[in-house]
């Protein structure tokens, strides 16, 4: 008896006229999701870009204290990848964001979308190598604008900042290699159903 008053409940709910989404509906819906998906890659390096921004500033008003050729150097570079970073991680972020506008064709907007993932991923990459130098520059400048100390002289300084510099810049490079890869990815996906349904 159970059995087929469920069946009759079940026949029921298919007859109603149950609302349906229409593409357009459906289009705005996934267009929603993938810019979900890139907003929390974004979120994370627009909060970097001012760390960044904020290290470099530091960098040049306290410029004066950094007395000897070799602090200087170290000064310029750092503030260089200070304000390098910011650049080469927003810029194909910011264009894959502005993909999946309805007045390009979607053959374009997923070459476009491709492009702009390599730009980026490629940009992580240098990042490590990058990220290094920078980690131990801003030990060297925060070092000698603090606590006013040239601490590359120490005896030790440079076999703890190589190792510790190195275990943190690769350990944080990993995580958010792995962390963006999925969102990227899953933008991505959603790029592919948005095609899928035109």
């Amino acid at each position: 008896m159970a059995l087929e008053e469920l069946q009759r409940q079940w026949d029921a709910a298919g007859q109603q006229n149950l609302p349906t989404l229409a593409p357009d509906k459906i289009k705005n819906m996934i267009q929603a999701r993938y810019r979900r998906h890139l907003w929390q890659v974004i979120w994370p390096e627009i909060v970097g870009s001012l760390v960044c921004l904020y290290f470099a500033a530091l960098t040049c008003v306290f410029f004066h204290q950094l007395d000897t050729p070799f602090l200087r150097m170290v000064g310029v570079v750092g503030v260089l990848l200070l304000l390098a970073f910011p650049l080469l991680s927003l810029v194909p972020l910011v264009r894959m964001y502005r993909l999946g506008q309805p007045q390009q064709p979607f053959r374009d907007q997923l070459a476009d979308f491709a492009r702009q993932k390599v730009s980026f991923l490629r940009v992580q990459q240098v990042s490590v190598g990058l990220g290094f130098v920078l980690f131990n520059a801003m030990i060297i400048i925060c070092t000698k604008i603090y606590n006013e100390q040239d601490v590359t002289q120490e005896k030790y300084f440079w076999a703890i900042a190589l190792v510790v510099g190195f275990s943190c810049v690769y350990c944080l490079n990993y995580l958010s290699r792995r962390y963006y890869g999925r969102k990227i990815a899953a933008a991505e996906q959603l790029l592919l159903d948005l095609q899928a349904e035109n």
